[in-house]
């Protein structure tokens, strides 16, 4: 017999912060963003697609 599967339960929250910590939190936020946009375009892909319509 196998055991009843209990229904997965998600709960999600969202916490808006305005004013002088808002700004600092979008900063840090901005600065993360960026470096890893930073790191993308450092390290691209090495492999690629190959050209569409077979080699």
């Amino acid at each position: 017999m196998v055991p009843a599967v209990r229904p997965l339960r998600v709960t999600v929250e969202y916490i808006a912060v305005d004013g002088p910590e808002g700004e600092a939190l979008q900063e840090r936020q901005d600065a993360a963003i960026r470096a890893a946009l930073e790191w993308l375009h450092a390290n691209p892909e090495r492999e690629q697609d190959p050209p569409a319509g077979g080699a």
